[in-house]
């Protein structure tokens, strides 16, 4: 667990700042990215990740180093949204970094622009070629509920709920047994604000696999929304024995501890958050909230 010097000491290295530009998040990198700095990295794209932020620039122009650990982080960041729908783009390389990049081949595979403008108007070219690809998909066997499922995921992507719902529907029409598309479904639901559809749809895809660690921690965060907090802590325990090793888990039943006021079981799970993650920034701070209103002030001040 970093000390409060060495927090302090990474971000005096690294910071960032976050702006948006559409549904695309830009941060831009100041500083040096490397093995000292990336636990600070990390917690930023957890954060990210936490917030449903797939989608995902980084300006490099005042990114003065980087190291192995640093181009492991990008490698990784993509990865990771890529996995969830999303994707990473890269602008204004500096002439140093651009030239590490080159020599190691990663500009073959990550997508680098001269400006953020350029890099936010791309994903919106990827999004439309994916709904067109997904679309002729649909009309050529319009039997196939996979085709109907990725249509959706896109038209979710873009915004477009009605459309998702739509085709996920169809999806299960077609494939009652198709868990995946069940959820997709009940979460389009649920940005829509239609909790209860949301519930329903989720309920299935529980049904269906019962062991998606996925599945139950969506149950929770909606049961958290309607302030049904033992049904959300009971969906977040299970997740956690599915997957303990997902520090998010741990967050949200922490919160959801909190707030029925088990203060003290809330801290364990704080803990269990930072012992997987421990530049999980918000759990770090929650932590020391919830010590201090237990009364714990040394402990407390040290997490601050």
């Amino acid at each position: 667990m970093e000390t409060m010097e060495e927090q302090r000491e990474m971000e005096d290295r690294l910071s960032y700042t976050i702006r948006t530009i559409d549904d695309v998040t830009v941060v831009d990198l100041i500083g040096e990215l490397d093995m000292y700095t990336l636990p600070l990295a990390q917690e930023l794209l957890n954060t990210l990740l936490s917030d449903q932020r797939n989608k995902i620039i980084f300006n490099l122009a005042k990114l003065r180093y980087v190291d192995s650990s640093g181009l492991g982080f990008f490698t990784g960041t993509l990865k990771n949204v890529r996995q969830r729908g999303g994707d990473m783009k890269l602008v204004n390389l500096s002439s140093y970094i651009s030239r590490i990049f080159a020599l190691i081949h990663l500009d073959y595979f990550i997508d680098v622009f001269e400006s953020t403008r350029e890099a936010a108007e791309s994903f919106k070219e990827a999004l439309e070629n994916a709904i067109e690809k997904h679309r002729k998909a649909v009309e050529l066997n319009q039997g196939y509920p996979d085709a109907h499922l990725k249509l959706g995921l896109s038209y979710r992507a873009k915004g477009e709920y009605e459309k998702a719902i739509n085709e996920l529907k169809e999806a299960v029409t077609l494939n009652p047994d198709y868990a995946e598309a069940w959820l997709a479904l009940g979460k389009a639901f649920k940005d829509r604000a239609l909790l209860k559809e949301a519930e329903e749809n989720l309920k299935k895809a529980l049904e269906l696999d019962p062991k998606s660690a996925e599945t139950l921690a969506e149950l929770g965060m909606l049961y958290g929304d309607r302030k049904m907090l033992v049904e959300a802590e009971a969906k977040f325990r299970a997740a956690i024995d599915l997957n303990p090793g997902y520090a998010d888990y741990h967050f949200y039943l922490a919160e959801v501890l909190r707030s029925q006021g088990k203060k003290v079981e809330a801290v364990n799970e704080y803990r269990e958050a930072l012992a997987i993650n421990q530049s999980y920034i918000r759990a770090r701070l929650l932590l020391a909230q919830t010590l201090l209103e237990l009364g714990q002030e040394d402990e407390g001040r040290e997490n601050l």
